[in-house]
C-alpha cells in the first residue's frame, strides 16, 4: 500500500474492531440532529445578494426610510382567450365586475377578509387616486356617463380614443396594454372611425404587504402569496384557464413564486423516494445481499438526517439550488463508495485474508477516492 494507504489502515481496522459502538453513537447523533434541527432552523429568506457599499446603502435607506405603512403593487394579466379583441364594452363590463367582487370579497383569508388587504393607492405615471385595483376598465367606466353598464360599445369605443389620445391626462394608459395593440379603422353608426384594439392588457392591485405580518420572513412570503392566488380566483371569476367558453383569463404575474416552487418540491418527494428505494434494491441486487441494500438505506438515513441538522445549527444560508442538489450528491456518491469499497472488501477476501481483516483493506483501498 502507498504510503497514504498506510496511514488510513490503522483507523479503518479501529473502526472495524468497535463497529457496534461506533455505528450506535452515529446513529443516536443523527437522530439528535434530526429532532433539534426543526427546532433552531433559520427560516428567514435567504439573501444572497453581494456584499458592497451600493448594497449598504441600499439597506440603510430602507430601515430609515421605512414607513409605518406601506403599499406593495402585483400585476395581473387580462386577455381574451381567442386573441381578438379585449377593449369591448362586455369585456370590460366583466371585468369591471370582477375588480367589484374583489374590492367587496369578505371571505377569510388568515383571519381578515380577502378586501381588508386592499388599499387606495395613487398610479405616479396617471396621477390618478384609485381603490384597491385599477385597469384601463376603471378607466372608461368612469369617463362614461352612465358608466359601462349604461354604455353601447361604439361609446365606449369613443371613450377610449378620448382617454388614449396624445393630449389626453390618461395616455399612459396605453402602457397598460398589449404590445399588439393597435389603432384599428371600422365602420359605426356615424361612419368610419378609428378605434383601439387589443388582446390584452394589465391591471394593478395595490394591498399593505405589512398586514401579512407573521414569525419569519418565509411565512410573510407563503401568507402574501395566499392571498394573492385567493385574489386571483375571485378576478378569474370562476372561469377556468384557457377554457374554451372562457370569456376572459387573468393570470397574476410572479405572484406565487416560493408557493410554486414549494408544491414543486413536495409533489417531487415520493419521486425523490421512489428513486431511493430503487437505489436500495439495485445495490441489494448487485451485491446480491439484503443486508447491502438495508446498510445502504440506513446509511443514507443517517447521512441525510446529519446533513439537515449540521446546516441548522450552524445556520448555514443554502440557496433552494442546494437544498435540491447537495442531497441528490450525497446519495449518488454515497451509494457509488459503498459498491466501490464493498467490492474492494470482497477482493481482499477472494485472495485470502480473514472477513475482519476484508473490511480496512478493502476500505484503504477507497481511501483516496473517498477523501476526493
Amino acid at each position: 500500500m502507498a504510503e497514504q494507504d498506510q496511514r488510513a489502515y490503522p483507523f479503518f481496522e479501529f473502526v472495524n474492531r468497535r463497529i457496534g459502538i461506533i455505528s450506535s453513537i452515529v446513529v443516536v447523533l443523527a437522530v439528535v440532529l434530526a429532532v433539534v434541527a426543526p427546532m433552531i432552523a433559520n427560516e428567514e429568506q435567504v439573501n444572497f445578494d453581494p456584499t458592497g457599499e451600493i448594497f449598504d446603502i441600499r439597506d440603510r435607506a430602507a430601515d430609515v426610510f421605512d414607513p409605518d405603512t406601506a403599499v406593495a403593487g402585483a400585476l395581473f394579466l387580462v386577455e381574451n382567450p381567442d386573441g381578438a379583441d379585449v377593449l369591448t364594452r362586455d369585456h370590460l363590463l366583466d371585468f369591471k365586475q370582477r375588480s367589484d367582487n374583489l374590492r367587496n370579497a369578505t371571505e377569510d383569508v388568515d383571519g381578515l377578509p380577502l378586501n381588508d388587504r386592499l388599499v387606495t393607492g395613487v398610479d405616479i405615471d396617471l396621477g390618478i387616486e384609485f381603490d384597491g385595483i385599477f385597469s384601463v376598465a376603471d378607466a372608461v367606466d368612469g369617463a362614461l356617463p352612465n358608466g359601462l353598464e349604461g354604455a353601447s360599445d361604439d361609446e365606449v369605443k369613443a371613450a377610449l380614443s378620448s382617454l388614449l389620445a396624445a393630449d389626453s391626462p390618461l395616455a399612459g394608459l396605453r402602457f397598460t396594454l398589449s404590445s399588439a395593440a393597435a389603432q384599428v379603422l371600422v365602420p359605426s353608426a356615424a361612419g368610419v372611425i378609428e378605434v383601439w384594439e387589443a388582446p390584452a392588457f394589465s391591471a394593478s392591485v395595490r394591498y399593505d404587504p405589512k398586514s401579512f405580518a407573521a414569525d419569519t420572513e418565509a411565512q410573510e412570503i407563503s401568507k402574501t402569496e395566499g392571498w394573492l392566488i385567493e385574489a386571483q380566483t375571485v378576478l378569474r371569476d370562476g372561469d377556468v384557464p384557457f377554457a374554451e367558453d372562457a370569456d376572459l383569463n387573468v393570470w397574476g404575474v410572479a405572484i406565487s413564486i416560493e408557493t410554486e416552487f414549494e408544491d414543486s418540491f413536495l409533489a417531487g418527494g415520493p419521486y425523490i423516494f421512489l428513486a431511493v428505494a430503487l437505489i436500495v434494491l439495485l445495490v441489494g441486487g448487485l451485491m446480491r445481499s439484503y443486508w447491502a441494500g438495508a446498510v445502504v438505506a440506513a446509511g443514507l438515513g443517517v447521512t441525510m438526517m446529519t446533513y439537515n441538522g449540521v446546516v441548522a445549527i450552524v445556520q448555514l444560508d443554502v440557496s433552494p439550488f442546494l437544498q435540491l442538489i447537495v442531497p441528490i450528491a450525497m446519495i449518488s456518491f454515497g451509494v457509488d463508495f459503498f459498491i466501490h469499497g464493498a467490492g474492494r472488501a470482497r477482493e481482499a477476501q477472494v485472495e485470502g485474508h480473514s472477513r475482519k481483516r476484508a473490511y480496512p483493506l478493502g476500505m484503504t483501498a477507497v481511501f483516496k477516492a473517498l477523501l476526493l
